[in-house]
């Protein structure tokens, strides 16, 4: 009976034994994964010195519990770099890289904390590294070429260049990308050399028209917007071609250049989308200031067939009922006008629509 009974109190210690192992490992993943939450919570990259001192023990008691973890180094390794720790900040990331070491964000910060350390031929290797293993990461190849701008020579420059050339061509079908406007307020005032490196797609030709629209560049921008135009057609992008030429109509009315082009883009622009409000309300408006009277009213109320709320429209259509006599309708749009008007350009249409009014008096 003795040697039938021991194999099977060895089997079942076996049993107990692993089991209670993986119990204490589950144990610890599960504790290391509430610690580093604590650390999250106390602000790993909150800025506060405090607060990241807390984070820290946090991060190192959680990378102990559960030592195959990488982030647990990786975010310590982040903290210290942030606090110019920059030998320990490498030690942790390499760590992290050591248990993780396909992963690109790993080799980045690395990278940057070679930056930091001036160890120029390292930092290019693990910038390149992390580029390499995720090459459509626009944010990459922007931190690539922001090291490249930070020394000297043409060689970098041309490699920060090109780097900051495949930040915005991956970037680019985001419109309102942090990234591209990044990009964008590097080269303030530098335009040329930023129409170098915009990709040559419709939709970044078109971001790049707003941009220096909106920095008063006119003339640059309406090239850039017809840029848009010739791409678009390319590509078929039929709502960015309308966009673009509403733009470009919408320019020569704004800049006096020529009404009867802003006339003739304008109508394309409504011919590509008639079922856009604003395209057809800036039409209305070349009308009227070139005289056409009938033509401005059609245009004014089909826009508000369209969007009945739309300020701007009811001020055109008022303006066209005050230039025909028609004063108790131009009054009665002038109203709701006032009534309709909101967001970041409610004011002025507001006090266009007063002024509009106080003239029928």
């Amino acid at each position: 009976m003795l040697t039938l009974r021991v194999p099977y109190i060895l089997k079942n210690s076996v049993v107990l034994i692993l089991v209670f192992f993986l119990q204490y490992f589950i144990w610890q993943k599960y504790s290391a994964v509430r610690i580093y939450i604590r650390a999250e919570k106390s602000g790993v990259s909150s800025g506060v010195p405090e607060l990241e001192k807390e984070s820290l023990i946090f991060l190192e008691k959680a990378a102990q519990l559960d030592p195959l973890a990488p982030e647990y180094p990786f975010k310590s390794g982040e903290l210290f770099f942030m606090q110019k720790e920059y030998p320990l900040a490498r030690e942790r990331v390499s760590n992290a890289l050591f248990l993780d070491p396909v992963n690109g964000a790993y080799h980045l910060e690395l990278a940057r904390i070679y930056a930091a350390e001036n160890n120029t031929e390292k930092a290019e290797e693990e910038f390149r590294k992390a580029v390499k293993l995720d090459y459509t990461n626009a944010y990459f190849h922007y931190e690539l070429a922001g090291f490249y701008s930070s020394r000297p020579g043409e060689l970098n420059n041309r490699r920060s260049y090109d780097e900051y050339k495949k930040t915005l061509f991956l970037e680019a079908a985001r419109s309102q990308s942090g990234l591209t406007k990044n990009v964008y307020s590097l080269f303030e005032g530098r335009y040329d050399v930023l129409s170098a490196i915009i990709p040559n797609t419709a939709q970044s030709r078109y971001a790049f028209a707003d941009f220096l629209m909106n920095r008063g560049k006119m003339e640059s921008s309406l090239k850039e917007y017809k840029k848009a135009v010739i791409l678009a057609h390319k590509s078929g992008s039929r709502d960015i071609a309308a966009d673009a030429y509403n733009m470009i109509g919408r320019l020569y009315f704004l800049e006096n250049k020529d009404l009867r082009l802003s006339i003739y883009y304008l109508k394309v622009a409504v011919k590509l989308n008639s079922k856009n409000a604003w395209f057809i309300s800036n039409l209305g408006e070349s009308y009227l200031k070139g005289g056409r009277i009938e033509e401005a009213k059609s245009a004014f109320q089909k826009a508000i067939a369209i969007e009945p709320t739309r300020s701007a429209s009811l001020i055109g259509l008022g303006r066209v009922y005050e230039e025909t006599g028609a004063k108790e309708l131009a009054r009665a749009y002038y109203a709701d006008a006032i009534k309709f008007a909101t967001g970041k350009y409610a004011e002025p249409l507001k006090k266009e629509a007063s002024d509009g009014l106080a003239r029928l008096k």
